[in-house]
């Protein structure tokens, strides 16, 4: 993990994990030391906690098809008051921000799953996605007190 500045103003750190449940996880135990060593209010954690779990599940379930042992590379970043959180993973091609998120007209109509995308568009400040050769970028950011 490399830290500057007084108080982790700037932190980048990275972490891969596999694309499985458990990586999911090892996933969350990691996110969860940041947050022990990265001063932030509980909304913004809350938000990223949300959206890398979301996130995961998308790789994990979806773009992991094959059922190979896939890994998923994590790097978090803050600076300042700006967080950012980038997810590489070599499943099938899926970029989130031109998926539709599944609408229901009532409540009985909505069908467990497919709101994840949503979710994510809501608690980011900011989502960017490329493929680059084999591998989905999905780089999610988050801004104190934005929401």
């Amino acid at each position: 993990m490399s830290v500057e500045g007084p108080a982790s103003d700037r932190v980048t750190t990275s972490v891969s994990v596999a694309s499985t449940p458990a990586g999911i996880r090892a996933a969350h135990a990691w996110l969860e030391g940041l947050r022990r060593t990265c001063a932030a209010s509980e909304a913004v954690w809350d938000a990223i906690t949300l959206c890398l779990e979301e996130s995961l599940m998308n790789v994990v379930n979806h773009g992991n098809r094959e059922g190979h042992g896939l890994e998923i590379d994590l790097t978090f970043r803050k600076e300042g008051e700006r967080f950012w959180i980038e997810i590489i993973d070599s499943g099938a091609a899926f970029n989130p921000l031109i998926a539709e998120p599944r609408e229901a007209e009532t409540l009985d109509a909505v069908v467990p799953g497919g709101q994840g995308i949503k979710l994510i568009r809501s608690f980011t400040t900011s989502c960017a996605y490329s493929r680059v050769g084999n591998r989905n970028h999905l780089s999610l950011g988050f801004t104190a007190g934005a929401r």
